[in-house]
């Protein structure tokens, strides 16, 4: 990796890693896809890996095990990442899309699947139909199938109309918000918890590592915190990426860095700690 960083990245990446052992064993790492290995965009299906990205993860893969969860579908990421295909180590690679709805292997192969409660997925129908009725202007809809999503990036002057709406046609039961960066998505309730996916993930690797951006993560790093205070080796990563970074979220974290390209300095660094003689 070429990239450099301020000298002040080095002391907290120092504590953090001196809070893991790193004497042999496995390395987990599981990492979102938007705003973590992708630069935010205005349209969603435009996002691109990082190319310094690019560059650490095949050395993750080789040596460890990698997963990646996002609220976008397996297919998605499986284009998205395709480039891994082909590189020693793409049997340690697992995608979990919609966030632990679905899973697949590199080549799109499906792993495992979750059954949601179908009555919500009906009411999920039903607020569809709404939306495309009667929709925001500027509002970007993203439907996701399982999922709604409503992106106000282009339009952030619409979002208190957007809550109203949504306070308007959201049924009291049935379906849950997923705020996230400048977009709120509306899931079944029976959809699976990130927390819980990366729970069972993390658990397959004596040091696990995550790193995400936005506010559905910081369950993860809770989660991370409370298994570390277990005695478990567990680090986790906020890609801030600017003013749309919930500041709570800086209090949870073991290390904060700019955005993707510098999360791929700090995986670097990891990896070289872990696998000094590679």
């Amino acid at each position: 990796m070429v990239l450099t960083l301020p000298a002040d990245y080095w002391a907290p990446l120092f504590r953090a890693l001196g809070k893991l052992d790193l004497q042999g064993g496995h390395l987990e790492v599981v990492l979102d896809f938007d705003g973590t290995l992708a630069p935010i965009v205005a349209i969603p299906s435009r996002a691109e890996a990082d190319p310094d990205i690019h560059a650490v993860l095949p050395r993750i893969m080789a040596d460890g095990t990698l997963t990646v969860i996002s609220g976008r579908p397996v297919t998605f990421l499986v284009e998205k990442l395709a480039f891994l295909a082909s590189l020693p180590g793409s049997d340690r690679v697992t995608f979990y899309g919609h966030y632990g709805l679905e899973a697949c292997d590199l080549a799109g192969n499906a792993i495992a699947s979750w059954h949601l409660d179908p009555s919500e997925l009906e009411l999920l129908d039903e607020l569809r139909a709404s939306w495309l009725a009667e929709p925001i202007a500027g509002v970007l809809f993203e439907d996701k199938i399982n999922s709604l999503a409503l992106h106000f990036r282009n339009a952030p002057d619409a979002r208190e109309e957007l809550l109203d709406w949504l306070e308007m046609n959201l049924p009291t039961r049935g379906l849950m918000i997923r705020p996230g960066k400048m977009v709120y998505e509306v899931t079944p309730v029976s959809s699976p918890s990130k927390e819980s996916i990366v729970e069972r993930v993390a658990s397959r690797g004596s040091v696990a590592v995550f790193a995400g951006d936005d506010v559905g993560d910081a369950g993860v790093f809770r989660l991370f915190n409370a298994q570390r205070a277990k005695g478990l080796a567990r680090l986790s990563i906020l890609v801030k990426g600017g003013f749309e970074t919930p500041p709570e979220l800086l209090s949870l974290c073991d290390i904060a860095v700019p955005g993707p390209k510098e999360l791929a300095w700090v995986l670097d660094q990891i990896h070289r700690a872990f696998f000094p003689s590679r």
